[in-house]
């Protein structure tokens, strides 16, 4: 039947129909919806939940034993030792991986023709495994034949342990980081695109220079995005777990073992669950601590 027989389309008569349109928008995220709450914070609360207990896992959830895996957490000298090092990571991250794709972005916005080509250069690699990535890095800081020391000898600077290296081994963790690229550079660069012409135009004409362009014009454009790659950055180190463990499990000794490989030992390794789900907890309660902090900036500066 048409529409001229008095039968609409259905886009237009989901149009017309404001109140089931919205009840159709909900039937359709029932699903994910669904999925989000059993995958993602049922997992959540049952961690909660047992971080009370001694774990057992032939009588689950085991024996009630109140706040004592808290105090023990917190009473363990090698929590605050994996908490500098997951604080030291993360400084390093900042230094190396999330200021790096801000001035990439900014040099490939100054290009005319060939930004589409480095645009994809800069993306490219986010196709490639991770662990492909990790290996070679490995094999670059390996003290016998690897890169890193090659280019040092012939600097004459010497050799060095670098993975092997208490004092090193978080910089050469994160100083991957240096070659930036990523989605991060892309979605910078998006950004910078959505920021109206006729600003730039105007700063032109009143005899803004390049750096006073940059200033008060594109950095405050992409400051949102900023913001949110700060927060991933946040997220990420405090989460930081198969490159430590890929490259180094958390050695030499404790010095580059992060809060999530700390609580991944005490699981698996010394089968002490109930510790390791407060380990957790306590890692949930920092992240969501720092991300409301991140998120309350944001909206103080935008007002």
């Amino acid at each position: 039947m048409t529409i001229r027989e008095g039968k609409k389309p259905f886009r237009l008569w989901i149009k017309s129909q404001p109140g089931k349109r919205c009840m159709l928008g909900l039937v359709l995220l029932i699903p994910m919806f669904a999925a989000l709450m059993i995958f993602q914070y049922y997992p959540i609360v049952q961690c909660i939940f047992q971080s009370f207990f001694q774990y057992k896992i032939t009588d689950l959830p085991g024996d009630f034993v109140g706040i004592s895996n808290y105090k023990t957490v917190f009473s363990s000298d090698l929590f605050y030792t994996y908490f500098k090092n997951t604080v030291i990571l993360y400084l390093f991250n900042i230094l190396f991986g999330f200021t790096i794709p801000i001035f990439q972005a900014l040099m490939l916005f100054q290009l005319k023709r060939p930004r589409g080509i480095f645009r994809y250069l800069y993306i490219f690699p986010t196709g490639i495994t991770a662990l492909a990535g990790l290996s070679v890095w490995k094999y670059i800081w390996e003290p016998d034949g690897g890169l890193a020391n090659f280019l040092t000898g012939s600097l004459g600077l010497g050799t060095f342990d670098w993975l092997y290296d208490e004092s090193l081994v978080k910089f050469c963790l994160r100083f991957p980081g240096i070659l930036g690229g990523g989605m991060a550079v892309v979605l910078y660069l998006v950004t910078m695109n959505n920021i109206s012409d006729q600003q730039f135009e105007a700063a032109k004409i009143d005899g803004a220079n390049g750096w006073q362009i940059l200033r008060y014009i594109t950095l405050p454009g992409i400051k949102g995005m900023v913001y949110i790659q700060l927060l991933l950055s946040l997220t990420g180190s405090l989460l930081a777990f198969e490159d430590v463990y890929m490259m180094t499990q958390g050695g030499p000794g404790f010095s580059s073992t992060t809060l999530v490989l700390g609580a991944y030992i005490k699981a698996f390794k010394e089968q002490n669950f109930g510790v390791a789900m407060a380990m957790s907890v306590v890692i949930l309660i920092c992240t969501l601590c720092i991300t409301s902090f991140v998120y309350y900036m944001q909206n103080r500066n935008e007002d």
